[in-house]
């Protein structure tokens, strides 16, 4: 009931369960009437695409959402995890923590869950970035001679050398954390957070890689961009949940082998990192990477986006 196809003379929608969004009529942008025919309610949210120049916009592709991006990276954390730290799972969790810490920072512009108040942590930590991270790549840019025109831009984060500035000031802030509290603390605890962020920023990029949107992995120095085929709000789109699973009972087999005591502690670490990267080569290899120029695409006509019935 949710994705179903409807047309009249003026209009070409399709349903979108995550929220209205601005309504095309053909050859006119605005707000319009739905067609007489299609069914109307609080609970269906209508989207409209069409086949104008200006239609294409942040709505239609969408990179993957906090739930998404959450699931994925607690799963691909715990196979390397699991390995690299098995008695200790203080350790453990705290790569975790900085992981799911790390996915979250290149969302600058996140907006404060209104209904959904659990994702208010996730939107704290992201003001981390817009309040420091993100000042300090413009200054960065433009003493390069790369002025950004706007510094909300998503793709100051969502590239290399954006997520390596980020990971240099977390890892700045806990080399001062454990010169001040080395002696009352394990610097190891310390330094584990920090390698978790760093993984979860570079999961952050392979994860949105994956989707129609894409990166800029070189922004501001180039504009290749490498994009999938995943749309993170079309529900008839499966291959998230199954990246889930595969991800889930991947870690679920290195740790059963690793307590029954069928692989050897000296590979564990190395069965771990080989299982991590062939998770991350599945979601490569079934959501159709591509590499294109994001130039060609500005101001172009999309398609409209087609719903089989």
């Amino acid at each position: 009931m949710l994705k179903r196809k409807y047309y009249s003379d003026d209009y070409q929608y399709r349903y979108c369960p995550f929220g209205m969004s601005t309504l095309h009529q053909k050859g006119r942008p605005g707000r319009a009437k739905p067609a007489a025919h299609a069914p109307t309610g609080r609970n269906h949210a209508k989207k409209y695409i069409t086949n104008e120049p200006n239609a294409y916009t942040s709505e239609t592709y969408r990179p993957m959402i906090t739930r998404h991006h959450l699931s994925l990276v607690i799963m691909c954390t715990l196979i390397p995890g699991i390995m690299a730290f098995p008695h200790d799972l203080l350790l453990l969790c705290i790569l975790i923590a900085g992981s799911c810490t790390g996915v979250l920072l290149p969302d600058i512009q996140m907006k404060v869950p209104a209904t959904r108040r659990i994702l208010l942590p996730a939107w704290w930590v992201t003001r981390f970035s817009t309040a420091l991270c993100v000042p300090v790549m413009t200054g960065v840019y433009r003493a390069l001679r790369h002025g950004i025109a706007d510094s909300g831009d998503k793709r100051l984060t969502h590239s290399v050398p954006g997520v390596l500035v980020i990971a240099g000031i977390v890892l700045a802030f806990s080399v001062i954390l454990v010169a001040i509290c080395r002696p009352a603390m394990n610097p190891r605890y310390i330094v584990v957070f920090p390698a978790g962020v760093m993984l979860g920023l570079v999961l952050h990029l392979a994860e949105d890689a994956c989707t129609r949107k894409g990166i800029s992995p070189l922004f501001p120095f180039s504009r290749i961009r490498i994009a999938g085929a995943i749309r993170p709000c079309d529900t008839a789109d499966s291959r998230i949940g199954q990246y889930i699973i595969h991800h889930c009972s991947m870690a679920a087999v290195i740790a059963g082998l690793y307590l029954a005591g069928l692989l050897p502690e000296s590979l564990s670490f190395l069965t771990g990192l080989f299982a991590f990267c062939s998770c991350l080569f599945m979601m490569f290899l079934f959501s159709d990477i591509g590499v294109d120029d994001e130039s060609k695409h500005a101001g172009a006509s999309r398609p409209a986006y087609q719903i089989s019935s």
